[in-house]
């Protein structure tokens, strides 16, 4: 006789089993009585859907991290859940469930163009056992150089004052202008900036 439970019994559940029985003749068994001790949780979360990748390149500098804390046993003690990136403390927004959560970290501040980021996230399920993983993904590097912006006077323009001034804006949509980089000449002389 096979008997299928509605429900899955408990990791480290002691589950009793009484079986009685009769003959056609209604003679009674004496009761069979016994009980076993079900498995518990032996394995601990495990990390999955990383955002950005292990290990992946050219990511952007403002990019958010989203990874996946899963247990198929008694679940995530969300209480456990920690976050470091770039080696500092992180807090995570964290939805779903003890099966399932969702962590997601915006981080104030972008990283640094080429910057190697450090993930480490650590949490135990509800029966202690842990995990800890450490990952890194690796940041754009800034290879766009800095362009020029509304030039006053105008390239090529004619019948400008003598005693025009020149103005000019320089940016650069990565890490920014090294201002001891910048060198102007006007009319062959180094000007002063």
């Amino acid at each position: 006789m096979l008997i299928n439970p509605n429900n899955d019994f408990n990791y480290g559940e002691t589950v009793n089993v009484i079986i009685n029985a009769a003959n056609n003749n209604l003679d009674v068994m004496p009761a069979l009585s016994y009980s076993f001790v079900c498995s518990g949780d032996t394995t601990p979360p495990q990390i999955t859907d990383y955002y950005p990748a292990k290990g992946e390149h050219n990511i952007a500098t403002d990019t958010k991290i989203v990874l996946t804390l899963s247990d198929a046993g008694v679940g995530v003690d969300v209480d456990t859940i920690t976050m470091t990136v770039a080696g500092n403390p992180a807090t995570p927004v964290i939805t779903g469930n003890p099966a399932n959560y969702v962590l997601t970290f915006d981080p104030t501040d972008d990283f640094n163009y080429g910057q190697v980021v450090s993930v480490e996230v650590s949490a135990d399920d509800l029966d202690g056992n842990s995990t800890n993983e450490i990952y890194s993904f690796v940041c754009t590097a800034d290879t766009d150089t800095p362009y020029i912006n509304n030039c006053n006077p105008a390239p090529d323009a004619s019948g400008v004052a003598i005693d025009s001034d020149l103005y000019f804006e320089i940016l650069d949509s990565g890490s920014g202008v090294h201002l001891g980089t910048l060198n102007v000449s006007v009319g062959g002389v180094d000007a002063i900036v």
